[in-house]
């Protein structure tokens, strides 16, 4: 069941990713959540020289990385508490939010903003920017976004991408019969 469901998100999310893919030239992830860790289920690879080593089926940590971030931002709090009593936050990077409460603040920005960002959090030399995407239960199924190395995807440039970055997680929610909740999109 766990396939059907991740192949019909790649499908709804097929058209979008080529979109970012093409518009920004940059690897395009789509992330699920499998227990409390990120996992990649679907990926268009850079169209510059040089790439991303993620795989689709890998899982990343969900509190320093782009797509894990913007899965966790609208996950109801009791949820999100019991996901911070599970896990130790590990400090992979100098930028790496390992505190909880710091962690929570940033899950506010990222409700506000529409997006979240991963500024060289998980690896020190990668960028990413990610919006959530909702099922008809009005709840986060995944995430899409853009990651790239830092040396040619700054955090501004990250920040540009963000209304793109939503408009793509829009439009995958309408597919799935969801409603996008965030404003401004």
């Amino acid at each position: 069941q766990q396939l059907q469901k991740n192949d019909y998100l790649q499908e709804a999310a097929r058209d979008e990713m080529v979109r970012l893919n093409d518009l920004y030239l940059e690897t395009i992830h789509l992330i699920g959540r499998e227990d409390d860790q990120g996992v990649y289920l679907a990926k268009l690879g850079s169209k510059n020289s040089v790439g991303l080593r993620s795989r689709v089926g890998g899982k990343i940590p969900m509190y320093c990385t782009g797509g894990g971030k913007a899965l966790l931002a609208w996950q109801d709090l009791p949820w999100l508490e019991g996901y911070l009593e599970r896990n130790a936050l590990q400090k992979f990077t100098e930028n790496t939010l390992a505190d909880p409460v710091a962690l929570m603040r940033e899950m506010e920005v990222i409700r506000v903003r529409g997006y979240s960002l991963d500024n060289k959090e998980h690896h020190d030399d990668i960028i990413c920017v990610a919006a959530p995407v909702f099922g008809p239960d009005g709840r986060p199924v995944c995430s899409i976004g853009i990651s790239a190395p830092a040396y040619r995807f700054s955090l501004d440039k990250a920040i540009g991408c963000g209304s793109q970055v939503m408009a793509s997680a829009a439009a995958v929610t309408a597919k799935l019969g969801g409603t996008y909740p965030i404003q401004g999109v």
